[in-house]
Protein backbone atom coordinates (compact mmCIF):
# COMPACT_ATOMS: atom_id res chain seq x y z
CA UNK A 1 0.00 0.00 0.00
CA UNK A 2 2.81 2.16 0.51
CA UNK A 3 4.54 1.91 -2.33
CA UNK A 4 1.04 2.45 -4.00
CA UNK A 5 0.64 5.85 -2.55
CA UNK A 6 4.48 6.78 -3.78
CA UNK A 7 3.30 6.13 -7.38
CA UNK A 8 0.07 8.12 -6.57
CA UNK A 9 1.62 11.16 -5.46
CA UNK A 10 4.76 11.19 -8.29
CA UNK A 11 2.39 10.42 -10.62
CA UNK A 12 -0.39 13.77 -9.48
CA UNK A 13 3.43 15.67 -9.20
CA UNK A 14 4.05 15.15 -12.73
CA UNK A 15 0.30 16.25 -14.04
CA UNK A 16 0.53 19.13 -11.66
CA UNK A 17 3.77 20.10 -13.20
CA UNK A 18 2.02 19.86 -16.72
CA UNK A 19 -1.16 21.57 -15.41
CA UNK A 20 1.51 24.62 -14.91
CA UNK A 21 3.20 24.30 -18.11
CA UNK A 22 -0.29 24.65 -20.07
CA UNK A 23 -1.02 27.20 -18.05
CA UNK A 24 1.97 29.05 -18.57
CA UNK A 25 1.44 28.69 -21.99
CA UNK A 26 -2.47 30.00 -21.60
CA UNK A 27 -3.26 26.03 -23.04
CA UNK A 28 -6.65 26.04 -21.48
CA UNK A 29 -7.80 22.64 -23.49
CA UNK A 30 -4.15 21.02 -21.94
CA UNK A 31 -5.16 22.04 -18.58
CA UNK A 32 -8.22 20.51 -18.53
CA UNK A 33 -7.69 17.20 -19.51
CA UNK A 34 -4.65 17.11 -17.00
CA UNK A 35 -7.26 17.85 -14.79
CA UNK A 36 -9.14 15.13 -15.84
CA UNK A 37 -6.47 12.89 -15.65
CA UNK A 38 -5.57 13.91 -12.12
CA UNK A 39 -9.51 13.67 -10.99
CA UNK A 40 -8.68 9.64 -9.92
CA UNK A 41 -5.52 9.99 -8.67
CA UNK A 42 -6.76 12.46 -6.02
CA UNK A 43 -9.63 9.97 -5.41
CA UNK A 44 -7.22 7.07 -5.03
CA UNK A 45 -5.47 9.44 -2.44
CA UNK A 46 -7.89 10.34 -0.53
CA UNK A 47 -9.34 6.72 -0.46
CA UNK A 48 -5.69 6.01 0.79
CA UNK A 49 -5.67 8.89 3.22
CA UNK A 50 -9.15 7.46 4.91
CA UNK A 51 -7.56 4.33 5.41
CA UNK A 52 -4.45 5.76 6.67
CA UNK A 53 -2.18 4.27 4.36
CA UNK A 54 -0.06 7.46 3.54
CA UNK A 55 3.58 7.71 4.81
CA UNK A 56 3.81 10.68 6.75
CA UNK A 57 6.86 11.32 4.97
CA UNK A 58 4.66 11.90 2.24
CA UNK A 59 3.06 14.99 3.76
CA UNK A 60 5.75 17.46 2.95
CA UNK A 61 5.06 16.27 -0.58
CA UNK A 62 1.62 16.11 -0.88
CA UNK A 63 1.52 19.89 0.56
CA UNK A 64 3.60 20.91 -1.52
CA UNK A 65 1.63 19.52 -4.50
CA UNK A 66 -1.62 21.52 -2.96
CA UNK A 67 -0.03 24.51 -3.21
CA UNK A 68 0.75 24.61 -6.46
CA UNK A 69 -2.57 23.28 -7.47
CA UNK A 70 -3.83 26.30 -5.60
CA UNK A 71 -1.72 28.43 -7.64
CA UNK A 72 -2.55 26.92 -11.15
CA UNK A 73 -6.31 27.68 -9.97
CA UNK A 74 -5.18 31.35 -9.34
CA UNK A 75 -3.52 31.29 -12.89
CA UNK A 76 -6.77 29.59 -14.02
CA UNK A 77 -9.31 32.12 -13.04
CA UNK A 78 -6.99 34.76 -14.58
CA UNK A 79 -6.98 33.49 -17.61
CA UNK A 80 -10.11 32.76 -17.40
CA UNK A 81 -10.93 36.57 -16.87
CA UNK A 82 -8.82 37.89 -19.64
CA UNK A 83 -10.32 35.60 -21.98
CA UNK A 84 -14.02 36.68 -20.68
CA UNK A 85 -12.94 40.35 -21.34
CA UNK A 86 -11.55 39.73 -25.00
CA UNK A 87 -14.64 38.16 -25.82
CA UNK A 88 -16.36 40.77 -24.51
CA UNK A 89 -14.47 43.15 -26.45
CA UNK A 90 -14.79 41.21 -29.61
CA UNK A 91 -18.80 41.04 -28.78
CA UNK A 92 -18.91 44.81 -28.73
CA UNK A 93 -16.84 44.93 -32.15
CA UNK A 94 -19.16 42.98 -33.48
CA UNK A 95 -22.59 45.13 -32.32
CA UNK A 96 -20.50 48.33 -33.51
CA UNK A 97 -19.50 46.87 -36.87
CA UNK A 98 -23.95 45.60 -37.02
CA UNK A 99 -24.69 49.35 -36.43
CA UNK A 100 -22.19 50.66 -39.07
CA UNK A 101 -23.34 47.95 -41.39
CA UNK A 102 -26.92 49.51 -42.01
CA UNK A 103 -25.34 53.34 -42.44
CA UNK A 104 -22.96 52.39 -45.16
CA UNK A 105 -25.45 49.83 -47.22
CA UNK A 106 -27.62 53.37 -47.41
CA UNK A 107 -24.63 55.65 -47.93
CA UNK A 108 -23.50 53.09 -50.89
CA UNK A 109 -27.16 52.46 -52.37
CA UNK A 110 -27.62 56.89 -52.54
CA UNK A 111 -24.16 56.98 -54.09
CA UNK A 112 -25.00 54.25 -56.60
CA UNK A 113 -28.55 56.30 -57.05
CA UNK A 114 -27.10 59.28 -57.62
CA UNK A 115 -24.69 57.54 -59.96
CA UNK A 116 -26.82 56.18 -61.92
CA UNK A 117 -29.18 58.96 -62.26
Amino acid sequence: MIHEAVRLVAALDGLIAAESIALRHADLRAAADVQRRATPLIAALADASRRGSIPAALIPRLRSITERRQQNQVSLAGLKALRRTRLGQVEALRRRLAGLKPAYARRRARSTFVAAG
